[in-house]
């Protein structure tokens, strides 16, 4: 059963809900009719775990260390290991975006914006912990997922407080704890640029691929004009 229900899965999208209903009355079996038709962008996430499972690999790995990194620099570990986390999370989600235009254009599907930020933030959120990497693994989701975004710094459990010795400093834990919430708040902020400067860069690569196109048309449509011209 868990390998018919994983077909289904790798479907066109369209074909989905007769394939559902075929194979719930197939196998006699409410639970299958209650599973939800894919929205587009959840689709074609779970087509990039079938089809692009190099690339989907990457990320996942990429999130497990930036999941890590995060950790270790709200306990005042390495910060550069922390940004060089997050760069190849953000490099891994972009090229998995990129794939997933294609893959929307082949099965019909508008590659508008609105879809591609949508399957952007899922591979994000998905990548942010364990429970939704496994989900990105599995290529089974009917909705898209929602970012974690950095408010998971604050299930971090801090290291027990050590015991000072006679004459020590007690630690400066206010002045401590602001810069953890400035340090939250820029990544966040940091994090919401990144993503707008990919959307733009996206936006723009699909305005100069409709130039393109119109400069060939019109290069062709002088060539026959001349053409008729000569004759």
């Amino acid at each position: 059963m868990a390998d018919d229900v994983d077909r289904l899965y790798e479907l066109p999208l369209g074909d989905f809900t007769a394939a559902r209903n075929a194979l719930a009355k197939k196998l006699g079996t409410a639970d299958v009719r209650k599973l939800k038709k894919p929205t587009v962008p959840a689709w074609a996430v779970n087509q990039l775990a079938r089809r692009r499972e190099v690339d989907m690999r990457r990320l996942l790995r990429a999130g497990e260390a930036l999941e890590s990194a995060q950790r270790e620099a709200v306990a005042g570990g390495d910060q550069k290991a922390f940004e060089n986390a997050r760069r190849d999370e953000r490099e891994a989600v972009r090229k998995l975006r990129s794939e997933a235009a294609a893959l929307l254009g082949a099965d019909g599907h508008p590659a508008s914006d609105a879809n591609l930020e949508r399957i952007a933030r899922t591979l994000h959120a998905g990548a942010a912990t364990e429970e939704g990497r496994t989900a990105l693994r599995e290529g089974r989701l009917s909705e898209e997922l929602e970012p974690r975004g950095f408010e998971a710094f604050a299930g971090v459990t801090p290291a027990p407080a050590r015991k000072r010795r006679t004459g020590e400093r007690a630690p400066a834990r206010p002045r401590a704890d602001g810069r953890l919430r400035k340090a939250r708040e820029e990544a966040t902020e940091a994090r919401r640029a990144a993503d707008e400067a990919e959307r733009m860069a996206e936006k723009a690569r699909r305005a100069a691929e409709r130039a393109r196109e119109r400069a060939e048309r019109l290069a062709g449509r002088v060539t026959e004009l001349e053409e008729r011209r000569r004759s």
